[in-house]
C-alpha cells in the first residue's frame, strides 16, 4: 500500500471566456444615457432647423444680426452642407458604449459639460435669433400701426 499524500492536487485550469476588467453596462443605464444623448442631439438639430427657417426671413428683411446670430447661421450652413442631420443621430446609441469605459468621476464631468453646452446653445439661439426676430416684428407692427 502506498502512503497517502496530504497535499491537495494542483488546481486544474478552466477556460473562461468572460472578459475580465471590462466595465459592464446595464440595460437601464444604457437606455437612460441614450435618451439623454438623444435630447441633446435633438436640441441641436432643432436649433439648426430654427436657424434654417429664420435665415430666409432675415435676408428678406435685410436685418442685421448680432454676432451670435451670424455665428449660428454659419454653423447652420456647415450643418446643411455636410448633411449632419442624419449623422448626428448616430451619437445616442454609440455614446453610452463609449462612456462605459470612462471612470464614473469623468462621466460626471462629461455630463456637466454637455448640460452647460446645451444651456449655452439655448442662450445663443435666443440672443442671436429670437431677439432680432422680436425686434423686427415690433418694428413692423409699429410701422403699420403708425400709418393709420
Amino acid at each position: 500500500m502506498e502512503p497517502i499524500d496530504p497535499t491537495p492536487p494542483p488546481p486544474t485550469t478552466t477556460l473562461s471566456y468572460a472578459r475580465t476588467g471590462e466595465p459592464r453596462l446595464r440595460v437601464g443605464d444604457y437606455l437612460a444615457q441614450c435618451v439623454t444623448a438623444a435630447l441633446f442631439v435633438g436640441l441641436f438639430v432643432g436649433a439648426m432647423a430654427v436657424a434654417g427657417r429664420l435665415k430666409g426671413l432675415f435676408i428678406d428683411f435685410g436685418l442685421k444680426l448680432p454676432l451670435f446670430g451670424q455665428l449660428l447661421l454659419h454653423v447652420h450652413e456647415v450643418y446643411s452642407t455636410l448633411r449632419l442631420g442624419l449623422v448626428l443621430w448616430v451619437i445616442p446609441p454609440v455614446l453610452p458604449l463609449l462612456l462605459a469605459r470612462v471612470r464614473p468621476a469623468a462621466r460626471r464631468w462629461i455630463l456637466l459639460v454637455a448640460v452647460w453646452f446645451a444651456l449655452l446653445l439655448l442662450a445663443v439661439v435666443f440672443v442671436g435669433l429670437v431677439l432680432p426676430l422680436l425686434s423686427m416684428l415690433e418694428g413692423i407692427s409699429g410701422r403699420s400701426g403708425g400709418a393709420k
